[in-house]
């Protein structure tokens, strides 16, 4: 199971309503019908069990639900934190420059070599289907910059002005158009023209008023916070999503507890009900409008939903217990992580947060960043 971020549950649960409504999923309790498509007509009842343990209960009975094997002794690679320095951010600079023209042609030069600025006309199909953005003219870029698709960077060096050649391009994964990521595209290239970057100058700057910013330096100084931030969180999520993989691949789920996943489907509905009188309807409205009726919403939540957002949680707390990390989150926890994230959530204020994703979720969040931070210390983590 990939890493579900806990505080992200609901974008999940909003794809039901674009079009994955059917999906079909696994369930560990006896009475949930084995048959989980939503638009069918079998009755469904959960069937909570009396006196059941909560995930939130001190003395869950761990060993009842899940085994967990030793992970800890097991090597976790994943790629170096890239470092930001003055080079990467001259480059990042050039690169910027050069894309709105400022390249001091040079006929003399024979041939293209890392460092040049080259104008490009490209023509480029996918499945031999044109696309949005797939043909453009005057295209500048700098060669060894990395800010486009690497094999026409490494095609274009020994090229002369003229020169024309086709190539396939694969989009990167994490492409700025989301649409074409891990995309291949068959590209028909002319090269124009090509020479050195010119000078920055503060008042080039200014003209290109690139990001508000009237000197060089001011500008330097917010690529480097920027891209800075940029490959952090970068490093970041691959080390959580590589320290949950971990955890998962070391985790034999036995059972789930029905009334932890009856709470979450509860959360949801709250969530989804202060969505519904956001835009002024209400939650029966809301869900029908997507195709649902609510009690095949309700089966949706926890036969499919319900179930990647108690396993995550249930092989956290057993973590938890393992490594001694207290479950109970607290106000101060709580308060900072609410504050320290609302904005990045897109929300106004940490009411508003607190409001639409309610205090579980936010909990369960707190959690996640609890065990990660707890592991990232004890794990043997090799970068390479």
């Amino acid at each position: 199971m990939k890493l579900i971020s806990v505080i992200l549950i609901f974008v999940l649960t909003v794809c039901c309503f674009v079009g994955c409504g059917n999906d079909s999923g696994d369930n560990h309790e006896t009475t949930v019908p084995t048959d989980t498509t939503v638009s069918d007509t079998t009755e469904f009842k959960v069937e909570e069990i009396p006196e059941e343990k909560s995930l939130y209960d001190l003395d869950f009975p761990y060993n009842e639900y899940i085994v967990l094997d030793d992970y800890s002794s097991t090597p976790l690679k994943i790629s170096k934190k890239f470092i930001v320095d003055d080079d990467f951010v001259n480059t990042a600079l050039l690169s910027e420059t050069v894309s709105y023209g400022y390249v001091d042609r040079d006929d003399s030069l024979t041939a293209i070599e890392k460092g040049h600025a080259v104008s490009i006309d490209f023509e480029s199909t996918i499945n031999g289907e044109e696309y949005s953005g797939g043909s453009q003219s005057d295209f500048i870029i700098l060669i060894g910059a990395d800010m486009f698709l690497p094999e026409i960077e490494n095609a274009l060096i020994g090229k002369s002005s003229g020169e024309s050649f086709e190539i396939s391009a694969t989009f990167s994964d994490d492409y700025y158009i989301p649409t074409l990521c891990g995309k291949t595209a068959d590209f028909y290239v002319t090269v124009n023209y090509f020479g050195t970057p010119s000078e920055v100058t503060d008042e080039m700057v200014k003209e290109l008023n690139i990001e508000g910013y009237q000197t060089v330096e001011d500008i330097k100084k917010f690529y480097f916070e920027f891209y800075t931030e940029y490959y952090e969180s970068l490093y970041a999520a691959e080390l959580n999503e590589s320290i949950w993989n971990l955890l998962f691949d070391s985790a034999e789920i036995i059972k789930l507890p029905v009334c932890d996943r009856v709470d979450y489907c509860n959360s949801m509905i709250e969530y989804f009900t202060a969505i519904a009188k956001s835009y002024g309807y209400e939650y029966s409205d809301f869900v029908e409008a997507q195709g649902y009726t609510e009690d095949e919403f309700y089966k949706h939540l926890y036969v499919n939903l319900s179930k990647d957002a108690i396993e995550q949680k249930l092989i956290l707390s057993a973590v938890c217990s393992r490594e001694e990390i207290p479950l109970k989150i607290t106000q101060e926890e709580y308060g900072r992580y609410v504050n320290d994230n609302y904005s990045s959530f897109g929300y106004s204020s940490p009411d508003e947060f607190e409001t639409v994703l309610g205090r579980m979720n936010i909990e369960d969040s707190v959690l996640f960043d609890k065990v990660i931070n707890t592991l990232v210390e004890r794990l043997n983590i090799i970068e390479e």
